[in-house]
């Protein structure tokens, strides 16, 4: 599950969350790692002013990487259209 929010700042703040009903604390730091990972391979498409809240589910652990990460630039990209397309509008 995603969060977004574009703000005025020109800062980029991202918080992962894994709760205890991903699994014990192995299991719930290997998804926070898998989606830190992500984030780090990703950060060229975030944007300036932008706040991310990364929560993990049980998927995350046996989902494939590649997939994770095609996934998590789609949902940048189609937020940052919705940004645009809100500003013109």
């Amino acid at each position: 599950m995603v969060f977004l929010n574009k703000e005025a700042s020109q800062t980029k703040r991202v918080a992962v969350v894994a709760s205890k009903k991903i699994g014990n604390a192995v299991l719930r730091n290997k998804a926070k790692r898998r989606m830190r990972e992500v984030m780090r391979l990703s950060k060229e498409y975030i944007k300036a002013g932008t706040s991310i809240v990364l929560v993990a589910r049980k998927p995350v652990i046996t989902a494939d990487f590649k997939l994770l990460i095609e996934t998590f630039q789609n949902i940048l990209e189609k937020f940052y259209q919705y940004e645009e397309n809100k500003q013109n509008s």
